[in-house]
């Protein structure tokens, strides 16, 4: 079916949902128009009854020719999605199949140029961009997830962007057929540079404690951790700037001693003044770095980003937790309290041990809340790495080569049209104390950055998404009638 009202990218594919499937039809809706807006395409909703035309169909009865992409439901309840996990899964011309019990993972079949997937590939997205699984995984003392025994962690699919990488395989179903999609703004894959501000001058007593034996070099520099212009330099090369996230919560040692871990510094003083405005002038992006327990206390979003605002004297659009640290039973409580503080968009949804991609995706998303059954007025810009998963956690990841693993990341990205997110300490530019920060990102970025991907912040990439978003959706309609 053509959209012939509106032709030419991104025009409207007709999805039709079987009657069956009408008590989950929020979460269904939800997961497909994630799917079709990464792919880049509107939607046409409607119930596929008996002689519908439909280009996509998904539902428990097989569809005729004619049907461009068929996913059967495996019958799973979506609201229960928490207590499943994959038992079995294949790649697939380098696009992961996951299969839950009752299904074989099997390659999609292409037949007379329609697709026709084996496995329930809507349930497994869902299964995915909502973190459903989350809550039954274990934690550590700053309620970090923990991917240990894990689907995810023993199949090595908490790396793979699942959801985008399968978005793409659908969009190069529909342009064989000659449906163009919409591309977002950035063209065919994105890369930021930002850093979180959490340790930016150095407490040489404590360093000292940590360091004995580089006592000289902590006593000798003058601002070891002052990273701001060497990030801003590198960032400039790639032709972007980099974004900067400050903290506007002064903690202290007694503070981190108790277990709330917010920075030292004080955002409002004169260098902090200075310093930002600097950084504005040079292009970078400024973002509150939301302390640590504001997840609890979400009263703070608002008081936070009102002096950071003061400080830049600028209006800021995005936020980083601390420490990535969401409500740990709820994330996305989180991420609804910040929408209604005021931020366009959040980077926190990563793993802190593994780099990838926590919800299967490199692209920017509307994240789900549970309780509302609706998506979140705010974009998620997902993390794919930051300074000690190459570094520090190579123990607990496994990984043999960090320039191999982080190629294979930019190359899903690549391959998929998304965004690869960087997250870098301040501190990290420097080489004594961190050699393998800063340093081996520069090396590695003039080595192996695809040239595909273009510089952005992710300010930017959040902007470029609610365009893009609001594009297709303006090409988009439902047809709903009662269901039984």
């Amino acid at each position: 079916m053509t959209d012939t009202a509106t032709p030419g990218p991104g025009a409207a594919v007709t999805v039709g949902l079987a009657r069956e499937l009408a008590p989950w039809r929020a979460e269904v809706a939800y997961t497909l128009d994630t799917v079709l807006t990464i792919a880049g395409y509107a939607r046409r909703w409607q119930w596929a009854d008996p002689g519908a035309v439909v280009d996509v169909y998904y539902g428990p009865a097989h569809r005729g020719a004619g049907t461009l992409v068929t996913i059967p439901w495996s019958g799973r309840a979506f609201d229960r999605a928490g207590e499943e996990e994959p038992t079995g899964w294949l790649l697939d011309e380098g696009l992961p199949v996951v299969a839950f019990a009752g299904e074989t993972a099997s390659p999609l079949v292409v037949i007379n140029g329609c697709m026709r997937h084996a496995t329930d590939a809507v349930f497994a997205a869902f299964w995915w961009l909502s973190g459903a699984r989350e809550p039954h995984y274990p934690r550590d003392r700053v309620d970090n997830v923990s991917l240990s025994g894990s689907f995810l962690r023993t199949s090595e699919l908490e790396g793979r962007p699942w959801v985008s990488l399968w978005a793409a395989a659908l969009r190069e179903r529909f342009e064989a057929s000659g449906r163009p999609a919409r591309r977002p703004g950035w063209g065919a894959g994105a890369l930021a540079l930002s850093h979180d501000v959490d340790y930016p001058e150095i407490l040489r007593v404590i360093e000292w404690l940590r360091r004995p034996r580089d006592a000289a070099a902590i006593a000798s520099e003058a601002a070891p951790f002052w990273g701001f212009d060497a990030w801003a330099d590198l960032s400039e090369t790639m032709g972007s700037a980099s974004t900067f996230y400050f903290m506007a919560r002064k903690g202290s040692l007694l503070r981190y001693a108790a277990g709330d871990p917010d920075a030292f510094y004080d955002v409002a003083a004169p260098r902090y003044r200075a310093l930002t405005r600097h950084l504005l002038e040079r292009g970078c992006e400024i973002g509150l770095h939301a302390s640590f327990r504001s997840s609890e206390e979400p009263e703070r979003f608002a008081r936070e980003k009102a002096r950071i605002e003061e400080v830049c004297g600028r209006t800021i659009i995005g936020n980083r937790q601390h420490y990535w640290r969401l409500y740990p039973d709820a994330p996305h409580e989180t991420l609804a309290h910040l929408a209604e503080a005021g931020f366009v968009y959040d980077s926190s949804l990563a793993f802190e041990r593994m780099p990838g991609f926590r919800r299967g995706v490199c692209h920017p998303f509307r994240p789900w809340h549970a309780g509302r059954r609706a998506a979140i007025d705010l974009v998620e810009i997902p993390p794919a790495w930051m300074d000690d998963h190459y570094d520090g956690r190579l123990p607990d990841t496994g990984i043999t080569s960090p320039e191999r693993h982080a190629a294979g990341l930019l190359g899903d990205v690549v391959a998929s049209g998304g965004i690869v997110v960087l997250d870098y300490h301040v501190r990290g530019m420097n080489e004594r104390f961190f050699p393998r920060w800063g340093k081996w990102l520069r090396g590695f970025l003039s080595e192996a950055r695809p040239a595909e991907l273009e510089g952005r912040t992710p300010g930017e990439l959040a902007m470029l998404w609610r365009e893009h978003e609001a594009a297709l959706a303006a090409r988009s309609s439902q047809d709903w009638k009662e269901s039984p």
